[in-house]
């Protein structure tokens, strides 16, 4: 059984678990969750730094190499390397320090995290528009998703920090023009997707996907108007927050939609698919956590116990679906005698 860059979501959706304890820990003023959340956040490492080393210890064999690069779901997925950091990088400021020195160092992960997913998403596209054999699905959306996840680092560098940055109008241009490519890519590729989907591919988990789009680019949308101070640009906070309502409209219709096809197919063959729900559902929660905090309406809050909710049961589905995968998985590796 080899590790590959589908094992990543696992990490991801562990850090998801971690985001549900710092929002209940902020908006319900419970402190042990925020020691929880600090628990899972050093598991979530963890399991990070193993999966990394056993996926690039795979590569000792020069055709495990060729047969990733060959497939493109596969190089879209190790986009998801890239937010690991900046999700990582965000719960530093979280749990262990923030501080102008910490600020400088974390603006060194940023770009490097940023670069890492430009250089993937750029790969993933010259893919598509080279290989013979590429289906379109929600899947190939990965690293567009990524290079707009840099918000989530990005956003907690700038303020109250900033004045420490010597490159913060560079980090707030680069945010906007991560921003820029997502959509369109979404616009684009999602389009593409949905017609294949039609046509016969059944990629139901990916369905998520979308809502991981629409979440992330409204959390772009909500956090610009922080940084008008820096005198660059003027985004107006009303018309931020109208247009983050908006689209966490979709993002529910979204997530109703993919539920209702889980239920529906709960009963395949265990797979690490599953791991594709638990995230963006998980950037869901934390669009309606700010729009909360931007609004003070409650009825946001009731979404965010909803949410939390959904999340704990699709990650406790997706660990039973993770052991009955590897169970067989190491079943069929076992030399019949």
């Amino acid at each position: 059984m080899r590790i590959t860059t589908e094992w990543f979501p696992i990490v991801l959706g562990t850090m998801v678990l971690s985001l549900t304890s710092w929002i209940d820990y902020t908006v319900f003023n419970m402190s042990l969750a925020l020691q929880v959340g600090k628990v899972i956040y050093f598991i979530a490492l963890a399991l990070f730094a193993l999966i990394l080393i056993g996926w690039a210890y795979g590569y000792r064999d020069i055709n495990n190499i060729k047969e990733d690069l060959s497939s493109i779901n596969r190089v879209a997925f190790s986009a998801f390397i890239a937010v690991l950091i900046f999700v990582s990088g965000f719960f530093y400021t979280v749990y262990i320090s923030y501080s102008p020195t910490t600020v400088i160092d974390l603006s060194y992960l940023y770009f490097f995290g940023y670069a890492l997913a430009f250089v993937i998403n750029v790969v993933t596209w010259v893919k598509i528009y080279l290989g013979q054999k590429v289906t379109p699905s929600y899947a190939l959306l990965v690293p567009s998703i990524a290079l707009s996840a840099d918000v989530v680092l990005g956003a907690p560098i700038l303020p109250p920090f900033s004045y420490v940055l010597k490159d913060v109008g560079t980090i707030y241009i680069l945010m906007l023009l991560a921003l820029g490519i997502t959509v369109l890519q979404f616009v684009f590729l999602g389009s593409v997707s949905l017609l294949s989907h039609l046509q016969g591919t059944r990629a139901y988990p990916t369905v998520m996907i979308p809502l991981g789009a629409a979440s992330i680019i409204g959390i772009n949308v909500l956090s610009f108007p922080a940084y008008n101070y820096l005198g660059l640009f003027d985004v107006p906070e009303k018309a931020a927050l109208a247009i983050g309502v908006s689209l966490f409209d979709f993002e529910l219709w979204n997530l109703v939609l993919g539920l209702f096809i889980a239920v529906n197919r709960i009963r395949e063959p265990p797979s690490l698919i599953s791991w594709a729900y638990v995230f963006p559902t998980g950037i869901a929660m934390f669009s309606a956590f700010m729009l909360f905090q931007m609004t003070g309406i409650y009825t946001f809050v009731d979404f965010i116990i909803a949410l939390n909710i959904v999340v704990v049961l699709l990650y406790s589905f997706s660990v039973l679906k993770t052991f009955q995968f590897m169970k067989a998985m190491m079943k069929n590796s076992t030399p019949q005698k």
